[in-house]
């Protein structure tokens, strides 16, 4: 079973849970807690006594409890149950196939120190983890989101150890450390969309060090300049990426970018060419009840594509990837780190606009003579006198019709902006 298959039926499961302990009347946090106390205690080898221990073996551990680092089944129940009503925390926390996805943007692997100054309940830990890294530093402000770091991390097979409840702009163990990976998902809350947390985390990453945050689109589009222009002293930006608008629905309808920066070099404006990726449809149908694939598309396979266009390129003989994706120079204003910037929309007629009209046209005089015949022939059934010849009605001439379509494109594109 593929990943996508797998988080679509780990979240039937977890709904299927919570509304059993609905029926118990246990609250948001009650859910998450209970619920881990009892995957820690069944992954451990402990026998299911209760009903609800029954329960939750035969949903969550039977069926994920091998593909636990794969999943982030702990960030699923939080968003499931506490990222829904927020019980105080308010906080959405970031899909596995996302924060997957990242560690393979910036090479997440054995030899890799990655840095999370934004942890929340783990979800990238347990994808580094994934990735086969073992040296991690997790730093969280909330104290109830830390404990679920440290237990997600734990069940993910990591040290929960290397979770640390401080604020990051007052740790003083960065240098120890050596982090040469950043992974973040800052609260969008914060001053800037969040974006200080990127120049802290770069601010401490080794030469050559390699980050990934994904953030509010408006931070690369105005919102955050500023400290854009800061950040690109000492950075390089390599890619941004546009992800769906519900990537985090239904917790949070909110439009992100991945962005993916090299540290220890200023960006060249003249000549460093960044990689801009429309990634706007993953392949998932997303709502306030359900979260499944949609018909004939296959998650897992958009986003290997996504990572090979950020790779490798795309075929420019082929030209087919135009409108996903483009390299291109950005300038020092800090405003124009994303796709929609640098994407020009060719509004000019094309042959293959000319063909449609032809076909449209075609279909509509066809349509008019199967109209005229089906009329005359229930003339004739009903004994009513029928001209030899039949009169089509089509209301206007081929030459009127084209003008009257390519005079409405004309129009369509006057009202757009430039």
């Amino acid at each position: 079973m593929e990943n996508a298959e797998l988080r679509v039926k780990l979240d039937k499961n977890i709904n299927k849970l919570y509304r059993q302990l609905d029926k118990q009347n246990i609250s948001a946090a009650d859910k998450i807690s209970l619920t881990i106390k009892a995957i820690d205690k069944l992954v451990d080898g402990g026998d299911a006594e209760t009903d609800t221990e029954k329960l939750i073996k035969e949903l969550i551990v039977g069926p994920f409890g091998k593909s636990f680092s794969m999943l982030d089944v702990v960030g699923n129940l939080y968003n499931r149950a506490g990222g829904k009503d927020g019980h105080g925390l308010g906080i959405v926390l970031t899909p596995s196939m996302v924060t997957n996805l990242m560690c393979d943007l910036i090479d997440v692997n054995s030899d890799s120190h990655v840095l999370d100054l934004c942890t929340g309940a783990g979800a990238f830990p347990v994808a580094a983890i994934n990735h086969g890294a073992k040296d991690i530093l997790a730093l969280e402000y909330q104290p109830e989101m830390a404990e679920l770091a440290k237990q997600n991390i734990k069940l993910s097979g990591g040290d929960p150890n290397s979770v640390y409840v401080t604020d990051s702009f007052k740790y003083d163990g960065f240098d120890d450390f050596k982090a040469d990976r950043l992974l973040l998902n800052p609260p969008y809350s914060f001053d800037q969309k969040g974006q200080p947390f990127l120049k802290l985390g770069l601010d401490h990453l080794q030469p050559g060090g390699l980050a990934a945050i994904i953030i509010m689109s408006g931070a690369g589009s105005g919102s955050a300049a500023e400290i854009n222009k800061e950040i690109l002293k000492d950075n390089t930006l390599l890619g941004s990426i546009e992800m769906p608008e519900k990537l985090f629905y239904p917790a949070a309808s909110v439009s992100t970018c991945i962005y993916i920066l090299k540290h220890g070099r200023p960006h060249d404006f003249d000549t460093d060419k960044v990689k801009f990726i429309n990634f706007e449809d993953d392949g998932f149908n997303r709502t306030k009840r359900t979260f499944s694939i949609k018909s004939g598309d296959d998650p897992d396979q958009l986003y290997d594509h996504i990572l090979d266009l950020y790779k490798n390129g795309k075929d420019d003989a082929k030209g087919q990837y135009d409108d996903e994706y483009i390299e291109d120079t950005i300038t020092n204003s800090g405003d124009d780190w994303n796709f929609d910037h640098h994407h020009e929309i060719d509004l000019r007629a094309k042959p293959e606009d000319f063909y449609k009209v032809v076909k449209d046209y075609q279909d509509f005089l066809f349509d008019q003579w199967r109209k005229d015949v089906d009329e005359r022939m229930l003339k004739k059934l009903r004994g009513e006198q029928v001209d030899d010849e039949p009169k089509h009605k089509i209301g206007m001439t081929w030459p009127e019709y084209v003008q009257s379509v390519f005079s409405n494109v004309n129009e369509d594109n006057e009202q757009k902006p430039d």
